[in-house]
């Protein structure tokens, strides 16, 4: 039996099957997630471990050679890099190709998971995060306050949390503006008076039953990472340090500094609209949807401004706007492509009767195609609609 006298004869399924098609084109249509270009870096895991006052020596010790030394024995994975600074280990694997990035980051998980406890005291707990190194941050929001030491504590302590819970987002940065901590401000004269230098009241600090970072000892010319015992970390416990002097005497820090709590301005800056700020960046989940994450982060932050009148949120750079556009004039072209494929079609035929059917088959060819490329999770970019729109005449 001949496909025609099939189809004729099982009219009601065939109508049944076009409909079914119809309905998984429009559904894979408003779910495909869209971005403007497809990703072609490798799969890659990134693992960052904060440990704050804690100098890029110890951070490269006890930080990133122990998990670096756990990742490396994972399976799959094609090499590893690492950077140490001062508060901050960053770990990237690079896996092969062919490497699911989220079996991948479970199993950097569990890698962690086992020698967790072996991480210093004080360091915060390793992030995983699978955005890959050509992700850029999707929504930037800028927040003006009359203090920013305020402005900062409410981004980090109220704002970031909210954005985070944000489905699809992989990651909020906070940075900018002034950071609370303490503040060691050396009397020189007397320092130069007791012949103690810089180095030996920051030796003395780090002594001071060292068991976690503390902050920092600014002098005019130089900064020293400080690490005191947790137990140390209030004003009074900090003047209270001794300090040796070189005849052998003992001073207390308070003898040759002030200390006090307050705040330093943050290495980063950001300003929107002439005026200095803190900035909230926000990045995106692998499988995110841009434009979706995009539109539910600003719908948090008007709720965020609502609740928190003392500060000022203004919207900086963001790319949902220019990639919705981009992929929306070629979802646009597709159809143009598919309308003018018909209408020269009727002309080079002749017959109306040809041309309808041509122009009614090519819609659901390509509703078919967006279904299938919705159950292979491809997106829509502008290389796949590219793809697309050439394929109008290959149908044809």
């Amino acid at each position: 039996m001949s496909v025609t006298s099939f189809i004729l004869r099982n009219r009601y399924a065939v109508w049944a099957l076009v409909v079914g098609t119809v309905l998984l084109g429009i559904v894979a249509y408003r779910q495909i997630p869209v971005r403007l270009f497809p990703d072609t870096a490798p799969p890659m895991v990134n693992v960052v471990t904060a440990w704050p006052g804690a100098t890029a020596g110890d951070v490269d010790r006890d930080v990133t050679d122990l998990i670096a030394t756990e990742l490396a024995s994972l399976e799959g994975v094609a090499g590893t890099s690492a950077s140490s600074q001062d508060n901050l280990s960053v770990i990237s694997i690079e896996f092969q190709y062919d490497t699911e990035v989220r079996l991948a980051a479970v199993d950097v998980q569990n890698a962690i998971a086992r020698i967790n406890e072996d991480l210093p005291e004080g360091s915060e707990q390793p992030r995983v995060m699978t955005f890959s190194t050509a992700d850029r941050p999707v929504y930037t929001v800028g927040i003006v306050a009359d203090d920013l030491l305020e402005a900062r504590r409410a981004a980090e302590d109220l704002v970031a949390p909210r954005l985070q819970r944000v489905e699809g987002v992989a990651a909020v940065d906070v940075f900018g503006g002034r950071v609370p901590t303490v503040l060691v401000e050396v009397d020189s004269f007397l320092a130069e008076a007791h012949r103690v230098p810089l180095l030996t009241i920051a030796e003395s600090l780090r002594g001071s039953e060292v068991s976690a970072p503390a902050g920092r000892l600014r002098g005019p010319s130089t900064e020293t990472m400080l690490r005191v015992d947790q137990r140390a970390r209030a004003v009074g416990a900090l003047e209270d340090v001794l300090i040796r002097t070189p005849d052998g005497g003992q001073l207390r820090l308070r003898d040759l500094a002030t200390v006090e709590q307050g705040a330093v301005t943050d290495d980063a800056w950001f300003s929107i609209g002439g005026e200095r700020a803190i900035a909230v960046q926000v990045y995106r989940s692998e499988d995110a949807n841009t434009v979706e994450v995009v539109n539910a982060v600003r719908a948090e932050v008007d709720a965020l401004s609502a609740e928190l009148p003392g500060l000022v949120f203004l919207p900086g750079e963001e790319s949902a706007s220019f990639t919705e556009q981009s992929v929306s004039n070629l979802l646009g072209n597709v159809w143009q492509a598919l309308l003018l494929a018909s209408v020269i079609l009727f002309l080079f035929l002749g017959r109306a009767r040809a041309a309808a059917v041509t122009a009614f088959t090519m819609p659901l060819a390509f509703g078919l195609t967006f279904g299938v490329m919705w159950l292979l999770g491809i997106e829509f970019n502008m290389v796949t609609l590219s793809a697309v729109i050439l394929a109008v005449g290959m149908v044809v």
